[in-house]
């Protein structure tokens, strides 16, 4: 099932930026192995930014993790950021299971006017 997530999720993010979208997504990995988390992410046709792993961006990884209230891997969690970048709201802590089904609620509503 993820596999197919993967795949609509990258034709969603390919689709979005190439009109123009705001859509950015970023793999914040609990992986420690770099090799292998990119071999992943070009098996599954994941083109956008990754989180380094280090021992700096493990914290980051970690507080990332309790916020968002991230309890198995893969989550997807949908924000809206603001335009200073420095507030977030949530829109979804299921966007995985949402692409998977095909509802996007979260997407129809940012893509409004």
């Amino acid at each position: 099932m993820f596999r197919r997530a993967a795949g609509v999720t990258a034709a969603l993010y390919e689709k979005l930026r190439g009109v123009g979208g705001d859509l950015e997504v970023v793999m914040v990995s609990w992986d420690d192995l770099s090799d292998d988390r990119k071999s992943y992410a070009r098996q599954h046709g994941m083109p956008w930014l990754s989180l380094p792993h280090s021992n700096e961006m493990r914290k980051l990884t970690d507080e990332l993790t309790l916020r968002y209230d991230v309890m198995g891997i893969p989550t997807l969690v949908v924000l809206e950021v603001s335009a200073d970048g420095k507030d977030a709201r949530v829109l979804t802590r299921d966007g995985r299971m949402d692409i998977e089904r095909g509802r996007t609620p979260w997407l129809a509503q940012r893509a409004r006017p």
